[in-house]
């Protein structure tokens, strides 16, 4: 069967064709702040962008939530999940975003009893593969692998992490997370000069590892390097509403301990698309120095790198993936000598230049439209599949 619907495909698949799909995107969207918002909402525009229609649910945060004017996944009632299931029924294919801690129930489980009950073929794209999940959540793997048509991953990392926990799936494939990309006649023109020598962005909060970069900073210091690094973006919600401002209070508490207050500047901004690809492009280098080991898929590494930047980054399984081409440099989880001393070599105009246009290398495959292409290959796939086999 799968060779029969490879012949009803075109052999070069376009974003601008004429065959357009009526497509279902489920997930958190703006204006949640989170990563996987922001996401969906660059893909569905990319979508739109190529001619489909996309019609986009909405996953709640909690059940006291409600944006007006979009169909709405609410946590914990059956009766929105069967509204929702009945509105991607009505399109061609479904995109199911994926994360354990959306969705109602324990690990996100409810989730189950909804892509149960849709029929159209459904591609599940899976944005954390956690290395040691519970029994729940490979139960939750395992089931949302058997339901879908297609499973999507977002680095090569993922991929091999869940075939370690599932076995070798045929439907399996891997699209790198999109990011904002300038063309290359927009692109802006890189000398030694810099806005910010170092940054970090993103949501704040714990595991983020800032209080080993504002360690490293003092230590760059103490071998005479004085570098200015700006922490930009705002708290994360949940992390705001349970603690307030106090993890950004106690990372000005690290960097008066260190003496380099006056070299830590806190941007407390929260970036939409278009307005952070010139703020990352001002940086130097953007440090990334999450504590997590675990961590498959970065779009803020990816956004970063195809900006043209170069990235200084713990040695998460993404960062490992994509800096290995001298893009940026890797570093030992609680090593703050090895980032002070990652940090010290960038301040070589000739070393960041290098990185640079390495960084630029990878540009082209991160676009949206390039990303785009490729669900709309794998959509197309599926719904000629289905329709071969009714």
């Amino acid at each position: 069967m799968r060779a029969d619907i490879t012949e009803l495909m075109p052999t070069e698949f376009s974003a601008n064709q004429s065959n357009a799909l009526h497509i279902g995107m489920l997930s958190t969207m703006p204006p949640t702040l989170c990563g996987l918002a922001t996401f969906s909402a660059a893909l569905t525009k990319a979508l739109e962008e190529a001619g489909n229609t996309v019609e986009c649910v909405r996953v709640e945060e909690t059940p006291e939530t409600h944006y007006s004017g979009t169909q709405t996944l609410i946590p914990g009632s059956s009766q929105s999940r069967a509204a929702v299931a009945r509105q991607l029924n009505l399109c061609d294919v479904a995109i199911i975003q994926h994360e354990f801690g959306i969705y109602g129930g324990p690990d996100g489980q409810e989730i189950l009893e909804l892509i149960a009950a849709v029929h159209v073929p459904m591609v599940i794209v899976m944005h954390t593969v956690p290395a040691h999940p519970s029994a729940n959540q490979l139960r939750i793997l395992k089931s949302l692998a058997r339901l879908a048509s297609s499973i999507v991953v977002l680095s090569e990392a993922a991929r091999q992490q869940l075939i370690s926990l599932i076995g070798r799936q045929a439907n399996l494939s891997m699209i790198p997370h999109g990011a904002a990309t300038r063309g290359p006649d927009e692109r802006r023109t890189r000398d030694v000069r810099h806005d910010i020598d170092l940054l970090t962005w993103g949501l704040i909060g714990p595991g983020k590892g800032i209080e080993g970069a504002i360690t490293a900073l003092g230590l760059a210091r103490g071998l005479g390097v004085e570098l200015h690094y700006t922490i930009a973006g705002v708290t994360h919600p949940k992390v705001a509403r349970r603690d307030g401002d106090a993890y950004v209070a106690s990372l000005r508490e690290l960097a008066q301990a260190h003496h380099v207050e006056d070299l830590v500047e806190f941007d407390h901004v929260y970036r939409g698309v278009h307005a952070m690809l010139p703020f990352i492009e001002s940086a130097a280098v953007v440090v990334l120095p999450y504590e997590s080991r675990e961590q498959v898929t970065s779009g803020v590494l990816v956004d970063s790198l195809a900006a043209g930047r170069p990235v200084i980054a713990t040695a998460f399984p993404h960062a490992l993936e994509l800096l290995g081409n001298g893009s940026g440099r890797v570093v030992e989880h609680g090593n703050p000598g090895q980032m002070a001393a990652a940090m010290i070599e960038t301040r070589n105009p000739e070393t960041l230049a290098v990185m640079a246009r390495q960084a630029m290398q990878l540009a082209p495959e991160f676009s949206w439209r390039a990303v785009a292409d490729r669900y709309l290959k794998i959509c197309t796939s599926v719904t000629v599949g289905q329709r071969l086999a009714i």
